[in-house]
């Protein structure tokens, strides 16, 4: 129910934003549109980053996280459904970007729904939000629309354009917007899966090469630790037990 609400809130802003714009055309609205792409997607660099190597103080459970049978099965789905609904929506997609280190491919699997669900309330509502009161009180330059409309785009959609990079079936229009580098390619972000510490943009990958070199120096800061990539086993059968093989 909260997510369809969201939706029609979605629809509605979306369509007072385009209004406005439309109310005021000008040039530099793809300009503002191709900037607030580039913010969201070094906002989308910076978390990925963060949430991959600096400690994260909750548990996550060494049986659903290392899971040994295919994931594509109802066991697997009954038991990340319930480890789910204990968790808020920063720590579910927490979750999903420490898991997808172990498994690139699971995040491929998931439906939109999955995929927005968290992304919609904690990112892109606030940005919407913000968008349609400065429309509504300041009436802010039409660049500005533009760049605010793409970085709320880009927040929602940020785990499901990730999960495209992980499929092979890309639907034709994330194709072209690939083609057009307005999405980063499989073959693009496979270099983060190769090599961890680099090309952390999971948007377009605009900034990687500014990204690169802000994780450069938050490791020597100690900000970035290495051995947070992996998380630590916490709810297993047994806590003496090995930890598995981890593929990165």
């Amino acid at each position: 129910m909260i997510y369809r609400l969201c939706l029609v809130f979605l629809g509605l802003s979306t369509l007072w934003i385009a209004l406005a714009l439309l109310r005021a055309p000008s040039w530099t609205i793809v300009p503002g549109f191709v900037l607030g792409w580039a913010v969201i997607d070094f906002g989308s660099g910076v978390v990925h980053m963060l949430l991959d190597y600096v400690h994260l103080p909750t548990s996550f459970r060494a049986d659903l996280l290392f899971f040994a049978p295919r994931r594509d099965t109802p066991e697997y789905t009954r038991m990340r459904k319930a480890f789910f609904a204990r968790l808020n929506a920063f720590w579910r997609i927490a979750y999903d970007f420490k898991v997808h280190h172990h498994t690139p491919r699971a995040l491929g699997r998931r439906s939109l729904r999955e995929l927005t669900r968290d992304t919609l309330v904690v990112g892109g509502l606030p940005v919407l939000l913000v968008l349609d009161v400065a429309i509504a009180v300041a009436a802010p330059p039409p660049w500005l629309v533009a760049a605010g409309l793409a970085m709320a785009i880009g927040a929602i959609y940020i785990q499901y354009f990730h999960s495209v990079m992980h499929r092979t079936d890309v639907p034709p229009l994330i194709a072209a917007m690939q083609r057009i580098r307005l999405v980063m390619t499989a073959e693009a972000h496979q270099a983060h899966h190769d090599d961890p510490r680099r090309s952390f943009a999971i948007i377009s990958g605009w900034t990687n090469p500014l990204l690169d070199r802000i994780f450069v120096l938050l490791a020597r800061l100690g900000i970035c630790r290495s051995e947070h990539l992996v998380p630590e086993r916490f709810d297993a059968a047994d806590p003496a037990a090995p930890v598995p093989a981890w593929r990165a």
